[in-house]
């Protein structure tokens, strides 16, 4: 029983150092660390204007042309 968890483990830790993880953080994985909400908002805000983007580029004829006005189409 216990052969099977020490061998989990031994491979958790091949995995951990083959990912770095004997190596310091960076300096910009501080900073995400230290300013989680701003990090997310730095991705989620460009991701949102690409999606809007892509909606305005659709061509259907049924669907609106942007997602910002399908809540005014009736």
């Amino acid at each position: 029983m216990a052969n099977w968890r020490r061998s989990f483990a031994q491979a958790f830790w091949v995995l951990d150092r083959a990912l770095g993880g004997q190596r310091r953080p960076t300096t910009l994985q501080k900073r995400v660390a230290r300013h989680p909400i701003k990090a997310g908002w730095c991705v989620a805000v460009p991701v949102t204007l690409l999606f809007v983007l892509f909606s305005a580029l659709s061509t259907d004829t049924e669907k609106p042309a942007s997602l910002l006005f399908a809540v005014y189409e009736e």
